[in-house]
């Protein structure tokens, strides 16, 4: 049973009508969000997205240089790829490219918690449905934002590859590619997954040469991202006080809490990261673990580090980014992964997990305000913010 050995048959029984619940809600909620997104979505360029339409940009003929060339500190491979054959294909119709945006992000969070009920034993379906909120409204209705969901869609396929005990392995290797140069977070995801791949190396001595091929794969393919990497401006280290209010912010907003309580966020994130060491230790010490456990580490650590790397490169007097819809994806991402790790600790305490489930559902509820979130931005969407020399839309 997905649900595990809990303590009191009511329990058992609630969990399973929860989690199948759950999982019905959480696709309507799914498919509501989708629906307001594509309702609310402007088809002219904003911000960013005029970069790709000046002069010298997107053409239609393919341009490698262009392709691969930072955008700030990111290269945005996939989103300009995938820009370039709408182009070609339907003449750059930005709605397209928004339901592009929301396939993946629909396969990557039901791939999420599915990947969490089998493998992982946890009644995940309950928490499906924070996926449908309006928190991270930019990445669904903003069209040059593809970046932020196939960066850790590809990230998640290759840590999936490494679960493969056969040649299948290899498929890691593009995955890293992907997500390494489709967002500056694919970094940190492609030197997670060369530590993973080394990490299992030792524990499965049959697949090692493999596993230590697929390492060797990453270091290239992320040494060669920084060539030409443009210069930043001033970083906020660990040590200084902004970074931790900054990071607390982030947290406390993407855990679905008021962005004025940086505490609950660092405390959250502080128990995140103990649970994600009790697993290595469990993982490395018990054979009999399933290496889903330390792939579920894996994918909350990105997501942590993350947040690290946003707070250092953002804090120094740009705390109006805190709380951007466009960071709070990354840590919705991990949130119920987060639980599935704490859910092994509590399953026999059925308070504590109805507790823990509350905890993590209730903030959540006033996100889901989809025409005033969504009006608001639509309407600052407008022909009149288009800059000099735009005029393909």
């Amino acid at each position: 049973m997905i649900w595990g050995t809990v303590s009191r048959p009511s329990l058992e029984r609630t969990l399973v009508w929860l989690d199948r619940a759950g999982v019905a809600l959480g696709l309507l909620l799914l498919a509501r969000m989708i629906r307001m997104s594509l309702k609310y979505h402007g088809d002219v360029p904003f911000t960013d997205e005029w970069e790709m339409y000046r002069p010298g940009g997107i053409g239609t003929a393919l341009n490698v240089n262009w392709l691969f060339a930072f955008h700030n500190e990111h290269r945005l491979l996939m989103t300009k790829l995938i820009a370039w054959a709408l182009l070609n294909v339907d003449h750059l119709r930005l709605k397209s490219q928004v339901v592009i945006n929301l396939v993946m992000y629909f396969t990557l969070t039901v791939g999420i918690v599915t990947f969490c009920r089998r493998r992982l034993q946890a009644p995940l379906g309950i928490l499906l449905g924070i996926f449908g909120c309006a928190l991270t409204y930019e990445i669904h209705i903003w069209s040059f934002q593809t970046h932020f969901t196939v960066c850790p869609l590809a990230f998640c396929a290759a840590l999936l590859a490494l679960l493969r005990r056969d040649r299948g392995v290899y498929w890691a290797i593009p995955a890293v590619f992907v997500s390494v140069y489709s967002f500056s977070q694919g970094i940190v995801c492609g030197a997670l997954v060369a530590g993973t791949s080394l990490a299992l190396a030792w524990r499965h001595p049959k697949e090692r040469k493999r596993y230590i091929l697929v390492a060797a794969a990453c270091v290239p393919i992320l040494s060669l991202w920084f060539i030409g990497l443009p210069a930043s401006g001033p970083k906020a280290m660990p040590w200084s006080a902004q970074y931790w209010l900054f990071a607390g912010v982030q947290l406390s907003r993407g855990f679905g809490y008021d962005s004025a309580m940086p505490a609950i966020g660092l405390v959250f994130g502080a128990a995140v990261v103990a649970l994600c060491a009790y697993h290595v230790w469990r993982w490395s010490t018990d054979r009999s673990t399933d290496d889903a456990w330390l792939i579920a580490v894996v994918f909350t650590l990105a997501g942590m580090a993350t947040v690290a790397l946003i707070a250092n490169g953002r804090a120094v007097g740009l705390f109006e980014f805190a709380t951007s819809s466009r960071y709070m994806q990354n840590i919705l991402l991990f949130v119920p992964v987060s639980w599935a790790l704490a859910y092994p600790l509590m399953r026999n305490h059925p308070s504590l997990v109805m507790a823990s489930l509350l905890l993590i559902i209730v903030p959540y509820g006033n996100e889901y305000n989809f025409r005033a979130t969504y009006g608001s931005f639509h309407r600052a969407v407008s022909p009149r913010d288009r800059p000099p020399g735009c005029d393909r839309c």
